[in-house]
């Protein structure tokens, strides 16, 4: 069995006295001037990492500030508009060249630079500024900017997030540059590309109109009627309608030619278009098929109404008066042969057949007037050949 027993020395130290079965056993151990040594050690150790902290700490602050002083320094050198925001966007510095440019006084608040961007670029503008210092995201954005001496000019501003170790947002930096001139030639060239090709549509226009006119006359070639006869055809036989197709032919033309010339001729043939055109309706087209040969096609005309319709043209040119060095050169005078979708045939190639084999009956029966197509299997058995009267 143990007893122990603390007894308090006047040194101030402690001794502990154990006794086991009466024997007295003295285990001593003076530590009270060894944990003060110790705590003195410790607080000493403290105030000198105190002291490197703070010593670190105004340290990194002197850098800093040195850093921010070069920064400014090489930004007031730069010929462009520099600034810089903090994490939350708002304007923390603007170099020199800023005010320079809008004519804001240096002591004006930096927040207000908004307020010299274009009326109309001014909400595009602040929308994507806020959106990027929400997200992080590159700024960038081109808009006007009030100068102070030239009123408004192009500028593309662009800026960055600068981040720390862990990724946080610390300052945006950011640059604004002049575009005005690069804006206008831009603008220039297109305007001068736009131009260039309208004036390229329109000459391809004129060459397609070409393409499908005939240059004497005025009116459609041959290659337009063949394309707009298979499109005619098509629609009336899809859509079980009619189609009227005229062929005409001018009187005695060789005569004009033989007599006056041919420069008579062409304004024989020249007057003849004219009039031709003013027999039409919108929806109608009428070709010279060659020499002076005509066609006009007549779209929802049933074949009563399209021999009506040859009839009036016949009398209208016969009523046409030309003259030609002050000289009348005679009566116009036509043949026509009609024929009709559906009951002469669906196709473009029947109707021509048709109505070419009609036009040569009307030449052979006199000239001067209309006659309808037969039915094409008759028409099929003339020869043209043996029908043709010039």
């Amino acid at each position: 069995m143990y007893f122990c027993a603390t007894l308090h020395q006047p040194t101030g130290g402690i001794r502990l006295l154990r006794w086991q079965a009466g024997k007295k056993m003295i285990l001593a151990s003076t530590l009270f001037q060894e944990a003060h040594d110790y705590w003195l050690m410790g607080l000493a150790a403290f105030f000198a990492g105190l002291t490197a902290y703070f010593a670190v700490k105004l340290h990194r602050r002197s850098a800093m500030r040195e850093v921010e002083t070069q920064f400014r320094v090489l930004a007031e050198a730069i010929p462009q508009i520099v600034w810089t925001a903090g994490p939350d966007g708002q304007t923390t510095y603007i170099n020199q060249r800023w005010y320079e440019m809008t004519g804001v006084e240096e002591s004006g608040c930096l927040a207000c630079w908004v307020d010299s961007v274009h009326p109309d670029d001014r909400v595009a503008c602040h929308e994507k500024w806020v959106h990027c210092v929400r997200t992080g995201e590159t700024f960038e954005v081109e808009y006007r900017l009030r100068d102070a001496k030239r009123g408004y000019r192009w500028y593309l501003d662009r800026a960055t997030p600068m981040r720390d170790s862990s990724g946080a947002i610390v300052k945006w930096f950011g640059t604004c540059t002049d575009i005005d001139d690069h804006k206008k030639t831009e603008e220039l060239l297109e305007q001068q590309v736009q131009e260039r090709t309208v004036a390229l549509s329109e000459a391809n226009a004129r060459l397609q109109q070409e393409s499908v006119r005939d240059p004497l006359t005025g009116l459609y070639n041959r290659r337009y009627l063949e394309e707009r006869l298979e499109q005619e055809t098509r629609r009336a036989v899809r859509a079980h309608g009619k189609l009227g197709f005229l062929m005409l032919d001018l009187d005695h033309f060789k005569r004009f030619n033989d007599t006056y010339g041919h420069d008579a001729g062409d304004i024989v043939l020249r007057q003849t278009a004219r009039s031709l055109q003013g027999s039409i309706r919108a929806e109608d087209a009428v070709c010279r098929f060659g020499g002076e040969e005509f066609v006009i096609l007549l779209p929802m005309a049933d074949l009563k109404t399209s021999q009506a319709r040859a009839e009036q043209i016949r009398g209208r040119l016969r009523k046409l008066r030309i003259e030609h060095d002050g000289r009348a050169l005679g009566h116009v005078t036509v043949s026509i042969g009609v024929s009709a979708l559906p009951g002469h045939g669906t196709t473009g190639k029947e109707l021509l057949q048709v109505a070419d084999a009609a036009l040569y009956r009307a030449k052979s029966q006199g000239r001067d007037c209309v006659v309808v197509a037969m039915s094409p299997s008759s028409d099929a058995q003339e020869n043209r050949s043996t029908a043709a009267v010039v």
